[in-house]
């Protein structure tokens, strides 16, 4: 499958939290700016990882178990403690993959 290349202009990308209503999850997605041949702008919208909250031993959901940031695979997740945790290392990633 051939990746879309999308011209995206010279604007500071954007950090979105969309909260899911299905479940405890929280969708982050990065927002860009970009640009057709015509001058008309449009928005790209790319996935950068998933908060939700952590699950007990039965597979029963806990909201006191903490939180799980998700990315690229399975194996790539981390554990923390509470929300506002999990957003700053969002964060984080964020201003390391996209801001510089």
């Amino acid at each position: 499958m051939v990746a879309i290349k999308h011209p995206h202009t010279r604007d500071a990308p954007e950090l979105v939290f969309d909260p899911s209503y299905a479940a405890p999850l929280v969708n982050v997605y990065v927002v860009r700016k970009a640009k057709y041949r015509t001058s008309k702008m449009y928005q790209t919208r790319e996935p950068l990882c998933q908060i939700r909250a952590s699950y007990d031993g039965g597979a029963l959901l806990d909201g006191n178990k903490g939180y799980v940031v998700v990315r690229n695979a399975f194996d790539d997740l981390r554990y923390f403690d509470d929300f506002d945790t999990a957003k700053i290392y969002v964060h984080s990633l964020f201003a390391l993959e996209y801001v510089g």
